[in-house]
């Protein structure tokens, strides 16, 4: 189940990108529980921007991945 919603935000997530995608957006989905989704896409490595307009949070949308270290 928790692989299933993770795999629905990272599909929507891709597929707005570089818009952000509400946390609306994302339960209309299918994607229940979407700031915990969010939390366990980032600690498996996916990175992901939260996105504030106005001081509110608006959105998420994915990161470019950071450059390795040397």
């Amino acid at each position: 189940m928790y692989d299933q919603r993770r795999e629905a935000a990272i599909k929507l997530l891709r597929a707005a990108n570089p818009r952000p995608v509400g946390i609306d957006d994302l339960k209309a989905a299918g994607v229940g529980g979407p700031g915990t989704v969010i939390y366990e896409l980032e600690l498996a490595g996916q990175p992901v921007e939260r996105v504030h307009r106005h001081g509110r949070l608006v959105g998420f949308r994915l990161a470019a991945a950071p450059e390795p270290h040397r």
